[in-house]
């Protein structure tokens, strides 16, 4: 669902994953254990070369019961 909205906020600015420079993702629980799900997922979605990326571990989010909130960068693509 996050990376489903992501795209769709990427597609009304005329930009797709490929645009994405940066990548932040924060998991609830323990990183390593989402990461065996996230990381084949990013690598499909996101074309290389792969944004840089931060993942950071946390407690919860502000919503109950969301378990990854993402936040991007994207370059504008040249018109």
């Amino acid at each position: 669902m996050a990376l489903k909205n992501l795209e769709l906020v990427l597609q009304e600015a005329g930009c797709t994953f490929a645009d994405v420079v940066v990548l932040n993702t924060f998991h609830v629980g323990d990183c390593t254990t989402v990461n065996e799900w996230f990381l084949p997922l990013k690598k499909e979605i996101f074309p290389a070369p792969y944004p840089a990326w931060t993942s950071m571990g946390i407690t919860s989010l502000a919503i109950p019961g969301v378990l990854i909130e993402i936040s991007a960068i994207a370059e504008m693509p040249n018109k």
